[in-house]
């Protein structure tokens, strides 16, 4: 998935929020340094607790950060949290060089440092953490860069929510482009915007696929999606 990926959209006018997921002491306080130098402000969580006091749908993050000790730690309930937050935010896990210096694998990218990895963290737009963001649903989709679908990619949904989706593609999007979903055997078309791409053929282990944002959602388009979410 290693291709020129058009991640440049307008610099958010915002501070950008962090989240990090670290407990080890030396790539902590590397983060630290490095990320308050840079005015980012930091949110922590050492454990799942902590996690899901977050999800009060208050605190909104444009990424998470995360070392290897935390991922190695967590039990099967955390894991699965983990997983769900990468298909959310663009993802750092991170992890201290010989050198000193910190070195990290991008959920979108595959390997980065953190200067370009705060840099995908601007193209995103700030996400609140709630407990009912995302469910894991796979439902087949047509995504189109047309309301037309004059032509289309055969798709599937990876996770999915009322605001919004993960769906599996091999193309690459630009971050910022609008795109139209549909599902098959239903006459309800979204259309949504592009948040993030992680394309085909690069070095990270997730998917390929797009994180959109859902627009101008009617009621009727909001009962099927809620109607997916209490299908499993």
């Amino acid at each position: 998935m290693k291709e020129n990926v058009d991640m440049t959209v307008a610099p958010s006018p915002e501070r950008l929020r962090i989240l990090l997921l670290i407990r080890d002491r030396k790539t902590d306080d590397l983060c630290h340094d490095y990320l308050t130098e840079q005015r980012i402000e930091l949110f922590r969580a050492q454990d799942l607790r902590d996690l899901v006091a977050i999800m009060d749908g208050k605190s909104a993050f444009h990424g998470v950060v995360a070392d290897i000790r935390f991922s190695m730690k967590a039990d099967a309930e955390l894991k699965q949290l983990l997983r769900r937050l990468e298909n959310i935010y663009p993802f750092l896990r991170v992890k201290p060089d010989a050198d000193g210096t910190l070195y990290g694998i991008s959920s979108l990218t595959g390997p980065v440092s953190l200067a370009d990895f705060l840099g995908q963290c601007r193209t995103f737009p700030a996400r609140p953490l709630r407990e009912e963001e995302r469910r894991d649903e796979h439902i087949s989709a047509w995504l189109s860069t047309t309301p037309e679908f004059a032509e289309r990619e055969a798709s599937v949904s990876i996770n999915l929510s009322c605001r919004g989706a993960f769906f599996y593609s091999a193309r690459v999007w630009a971050v910022g482009a609008q795109v139209w979903a549909r599902f098959p055997g239903h006459d309800q078309d979204f259309s949504a915007r592009v948040c993030w791409c992680r394309p085909w053929g690069g070095k990270s282990d997730g998917l390929p696929g797009i994180g959109v944002e859902f627009q101008e959602i009617s009621e009727s388009q909001c009962a099927l999606l809620k109607a997916f979410l209490r299908s499993a």
